[in-house]
């Protein structure tokens, strides 16, 4: 589709960055406990719990900003689209 421009790489490796810290996140969470005891023997949730949670709004906020939902791509305003061909039955895939 060529919508994605050289001004978009920038958010993409973003996006990409924040993906992978949610996955990395996510696997220390399995790998471990979700909740930890402190040295004075309180108890607290996971700091990967947090660093996944905020990685994961990041990450929809940049999808957003890229057209990478249905809502935001319907909100995109995007010139130069091929016109859809009548007698095309998959133009409208």
């Amino acid at each position: 589709m060529g919508l994605l421009k050289d001004s978009d790489l920038d958010t993409l490796a973003k996006y990409a960055s924040e993906l992978a810290m949610y996955e990395f996140s996510m696997e220390k969470l399995f790998e471990g406990d979700m909740v930890l005891e402190t040295p004075n023997g309180t108890m607290q949730i996971s700091p990967y719990q947090k660093i996944a949670a905020t990685a994961l709004k990041n990450s929809d906020a940049l999808a957003a900003v890229l057209g990478l939902q249905p809502k935001s791509r319907g909100q995109l305003k995007i010139g130069n689209s091929p016109a859809k061909k009548k007698d095309d039955p998959m133009a409208d895939m």
